[in-house]
């Protein structure tokens, strides 16, 4: 029996055979203060809830729990629904938290009456609760409010106790108890190997983190840690657990994964090195032996695992002889193997790495075995793949300097010049990256420089600190004739373009080709100055035609084709030498004192403007029987404007008023001497109908000699002036407007000072930019010669 009540006073006894259903209060936001306790005398004549249904029917019941969200709840006066009048029914909305809660679900097939009523009900709120779960879910909630309130009062206090990068919360835990979560880890995975080897990575790389902190001043100035101190522990956690499982190749799949932490590998290295059961040299022969015995080598994660390996040898004690002797073996058949499976165009600086620090162990005698691999991948990083100059002249030097027969100390560098030389004699092809570099590392032995653009002048002085011989210009001395047959050629641009690769940035189709001459030039030109301050034995040896020019007897077309080719050669020797005088002004990269480049003795200077006048001599002949021809004026005219700026740099290289000094001034005015004739002759004896177009073409080839002559702060050029002054008004009594503002412009620029201080402040880089625009104009008269005489070829 169930006791209800309706809206009048009198009580009504329900059987228990009328379903009833009771919907419960909703739940309100009144606080314990504002409920009134209820009586139980006035519970017969409180108001109830109550739909009734007249007869017996049949009831399926469901229970199933279901989470309210958080949704504005809507408080109701619910009335009996046959009242006439409906109360007003007021709205108070609030938030509620995610809570889960058992539902009842009454379904009926009753009256239409019944079920509209019960329907209405249930629309009318599907999610109610009881008023003592608000209380209670009130009191739960005052916890978080609180902790949210006081992070809303004050966020920067919180945000000092949560990392910067993930946002978590930092917690304190003393020495001891850190030591015992160690503990706790090594004997889980000791236990329970197969679900601790997902996490193993990061397992060890979070303890090593531990083994190789600093959490006391003392720690720097000591050698490892005291007994029983956590970074001890972290240590023998790190020994543990890779003696455990280094016979299931934990050291392969180790080096062969991405570490993150960078430090690892040094400190398992650290840890390793004093601990006998298994030393830091037994982890490199276990993983040489697992990566050995492999038939199949991913090039990618071999590529970390040489990475890995690089950072882990770096940090191994060189002290152990038999240590590294037995890991010759090994090193030699991976090395073997490992050039088969690198992808072309990767980075071999860590395999460099690990070559250098083979080469400092102390097993020299064992050393021999791998100089053969050695050889193999420097040969493969040339062709195929990138590398750093400075790691490869590390690993020249240290070959040098370790052996002591001269077939194994030169080993390396003759890898290099070979693989050079086959380059420049277009027997191989490279990347135009790697044959730039090669010929600035055979620039550097020698003690010069090519461009500015691959090394900056803390790269430099670093080098020229550390600095030692590598011998390759020792083994460039045996290729000399053919880099001298390279710069002479006339097809060598052409054919350097055809060849290019592309890959660099600083390079181009119209500027590698004149920029491998320049560096070659440059190699001949140290290489004579070495050799021709005794005598000229060498110069003689490669140029026989410079001290034997021809005479006039013999001027005919043959020598008129020779001499182009003799002043082309000389043009780039020449500007090979200046551009050493001006990269390098005051130092050198060797190991010898600042090299002077003087490849020709200025005594040649009769004899090159003897090669000059067969040029002169022949032009209005010979141009005109081939197009080739044409050109020939055009590099008697460079030749004339080196040859003056190389003896102004002898000149400025010696005191004023000195002997020296005056000897190089004399050898211009002596060049010039000779020349300026020559010049006359040609405009003489040209014909009548052509001699004001060569004219032109002469005056304008002049006034392009006083500008760079200007431009490089010469003190020849008012010397000379008055020795042009015919040439320039050989034809015209007045000059043109464009030629006359050229000339009026140099003239009005005052003579440069010849004092000691100004020589001394001498500005390389107008010269540099002069050289690199006279560079790259010869360049380009090459590269049209070359396809001209192609094009009549067919």
């Amino acid at each position: 029996m169930l006791y209800l009540s309706d809206n009048s006073s009198a009580s009504r006894v329900v059987s228990s055979n009328v379903v009833s259903t009771i919907v419960e209060e909703e739940e309100t936001g009144e606080t314990v203060e504002m409920l009134e306790p209820i009586a139980e005398a006035s519970l017969e004549t409180a108001t109830a809830k109550v739909m009734f249904v007249e007869k017996e029917e049949d009831l399926v019941v469901t229970c199933k729990p279901l989470v309210i969200e958080e949704e504005p709840v809507i408080e109701k006066q619910i009335t009996d629904p046959s009242s006439e009048e409906k109360q007003k029914i007021p709205y108070t909305v609030r938030n509620r938290r995610k809570r889960k809660k058992p539902i009842v679900n009454i379904a009926t097939t009753g009256t239409p009456d019944a079920h509209r009523k019960g329907s209405n009900q249930r629309s009318r709120g599907k999610r109610f609760y009881k008023r003592s779960e608000t209380l209670r879910g009130s009191e739960r909630r005052s916890s978080v409010h609180s902790a949210v309130r006081r992070y809303n009062e004050d966020k920067n206090i919180m945000a000092l106790n949560r990392c910067s990068d993930c946002n978590a919360i930092l917690e304190e835990y003393d020495e001891d108890t850190i030591s015992l979560a160690i503990v706790v880890l090594a004997t889980y995975i000791h236990k329970d190997l197969d679900f601790a080897a997902p996490f193993l990575l990061e397992v060890l790389q979070v303890v090593a983190r531990v083994a190789s902190a600093t959490f006391y001043p003392w720690q720097n100035e000591i050698v490892g840690s005291p007994p029983g101190h956590v970074c001890s522990v972290a240590k023998q956690f790190l020994r543990c657990i890779c003696h455990q499982l280094a016979p299931n190749g934990v050291f392969v799949t180790l080096f062969l994964s991405k570490i993150e932490d960078h430090t690892f590998l040094k400190t398992l290295a650290l840890a390793l090195d004093d601990f006998g059961e298994l030393s830091a040299m037994d982890a490199v022969h276990r993983l040489l032996e697992g990566l050995n015995r492999r038939t199949n080598l991913p090039p990618l994660r071999i590529q970390r695992a040489v990475l890995n390996l690089a950072d882990y040898m770096e940090e191994l004690p060189l002290e152990s002889v038999g240590a590294w002797a037995n890991l010759m073996v090994h090193f030699d058949i991976f090395f073997k193997k490992l050039i088969t499976v690198l992808p072309e165009n990767c980075d071999v600086s860590p395999l460099f790495r690990i070559m250098l620090v083979l080469l400092k162990c102390p097993a020299v005698k064992n050393l021999t075995a791998l100089l053969d691999s050695f050889s193999k991948i420097i040969s493969f990083t040339i062709q195929k793949a990138r590398f750093k100059i400075r790691q490869l002249m590390e690993l020249c030097s240290l070959a040098y300097r370790t052996f002591t027969k001269d077939r194994e100390r030169l080993s390396l560098s003759r890898c290099v010049v070979v693989e050079l030389n086959n380059a420049l004699k277009f027997k191989i092809s490279i990347p135009d990256a790697n044959l730039i570099e090669l010929v600035q590392f055979v620039c550097i032995d020698a003690g010069g420089r090519i461009s500015e653009t691959f090394f900056d002048e803390n790269e430099m002085k670093q080098l020229q600190a550390s600095w030692c011989s590598t011998g390759v210009l020792e083994c460039m001395r045996s290729y000399m004739n053919d880099c001298i047959e390279f710069i002479g050629d006339l097809h060598t641009l052409a054919k350097v373009k055809s060849n290019m690769r592309g890959g660099s940035q600083n390079l181009n189709e119209d500027t590698l080709g004149s920029q491998l001459k320049a560096g070659v030039a440059q190699i001949i030109a140290l290489e004579f100055t070495r050799t021709s301050h005794r005598d000229n034995r060498t110069v003689n040896r490669y140029l026989p035609w410079l001290y034997h020019p021809p005479s006039t007897m013999q001027q005919g077309p043959k020598e008129f084709v020779d001499s182009i080719a003799h002043v082309r050669l000389l043009s780039w020797l020449l500007l090979g030498s200046l551009t050493h005088s001006a990269m390098c002004p005051t130092f050198s990269y060797s190991n010898t004192n600042s090299i002077t480049s003087l490849p020709i003795s200025l005594d040649a200077s009769s004899h090159i403007a003897e090669h000059v006048q067969v040029i002169l001599a022949c032009f209005a002949e010979q141009s005109s029987t081939s197009i080739l021809h044409m050109s020939s004026l055009t590099h008697a005219f460079i030749l004339c404007q080196l040859w003056t700026m190389y003896c102004e740099q002898f000149a400025m290289m010696s005191y004023p008023h000195s002997e020296q000094h005056n000897t190089a001034i004399l050898a211009i005015m002596d060049f010039w001497g000779r020349v300026t004739p020559g010049v006359l002759q040609l405009l003489s004896h040209s014909k009548v109908d052509t001699r004001m177009q060569l004219a032109e073409r002469v005056n304008m080839h002049f006034l392009s000699l006083m500008e760079a002559l200007l431009e490089c702060h010469s003190s020849a050029l008012p010397k000379l002036l008055p020795m042009w002054s015919p040439i320039l008004f050989s034809y015209h009594s007045k000059l043109p407007g464009s030629t006359q503002v050229r000339l009026q412009t140099i003239l009005n620029n005052p003579p440069p000072s010849l004092t000691k201080g100004e020589v001394n402040n001498f500005n390389c880089n107008i010269r540099i930019s002069w050289l690199k625009g006279l560079q790259f104009k010869m360049g380009q008269i090459e590269v049209q010669w070359s396809n001209a005489s192609q094009y009549l070829a067919v």
